[in-house]
């Protein structure tokens, strides 16, 4: 459903967290992963070797894949494709999926929802005032962080069935944001546009997760979106 954006983890290694739906376990998180892990795209049905690891995250839904501190450099064979959702069950898990409030996840302990917007009120970016320094492998590579990016995207909105006495306020990590900045460093606005968020033909669902650190704290991992005439005739052929 989703990869965060990138991150350096304190012993150096370059990596993304990655979130999905499990039809066995519901909403999972797996971290560490590399960033190019390519069977690991949005949609894809993927198996993995995961085990939990109370010591490395306390979260339910949170999982590791087995060796991914040892065998770190071919971590990425572990990860396998076995499946890819056409757009129609695509369109259908989306609807399938329970849709709940950050709110609501934090009063059940829930770490991980799909919240489904009722109206977003402000989309804006943020500066930050101090990025983290972009580091480089021996190779020569830039090793960027979702700090290191010198704006961050916020969403404000109220979802269906909120139990917020106000709006959401939320931080959007995506790693197609960043992505889009690598690409166009003088037009960072212009991601607004290219997810979709001010357009009103297409309907959104946010997949929010917590932070470790701060549980009581919620960001949103990824956003689907659909065009809302292709959602209605989804539902029309389902008949």
């Amino acid at each position: 459903m989703g990869r965060a954006g990138p991150e350096l983890i304190s012993d150096g290694r370059h990596t993304v967290c990655l979130g999905g739906w499990s039809d066995s376990k519901g909403f999972v998180r797996i971290y560490p992963t590399h960033l190019y892990t390519n069977q690991a795209k949005r949609w894809n049905v993927i198996k993995v070797p995961a085990e939990q690891d109370k010591s490395h995250d306390w979260r339910d839904e949170s999982w590791k894949i087995q060796g991914s501190k040892e065998d770190w450099d071919d971590l990425y064979e572990k990860v396998e494709e076995v499946d890819r959702l056409s757009r129609e069950d695509q369109i259908q898990l989306t609807k399938d999926m329970p849709k709940t409030c950050p709110n609501k996840l934090n009063d059940e302990k829930k770490s991980m929802g799909l919240v489904e917007p009722e109206e977003i009120h402000n989309v804006s970016l943020k500066p930050v005032e101090d990025p983290d320094p972009i580091q480089t492998d021996m190779q020569g590579h830039e090793l960027k962080s979702k700090g290191s990016y010198p704006q961050k995207l916020y969403i404000e909105y109220t979802c269906s069935d909120c139990h917020a006495k106000g709006n959401h306020n939320q931080h959007c990590i995506e790693w197609g944001i960043f992505r889009y900045w690598d690409k166009n460093p003088d037009n960072p606005e212009g991601v607004i546009d290219a997810l979709r968020l001010r357009d009103d033909d297409y309907k959104k669902f946010f997949f929010v997760g917590n932070q470790k650190n701060n549980p009581t704290g919620f960001i949103i991992i990824s956003i689907l979106r659909w065009k809302k005439d292709e959602m209605l005739q989804s539902r029309l052929d389902s008949w």
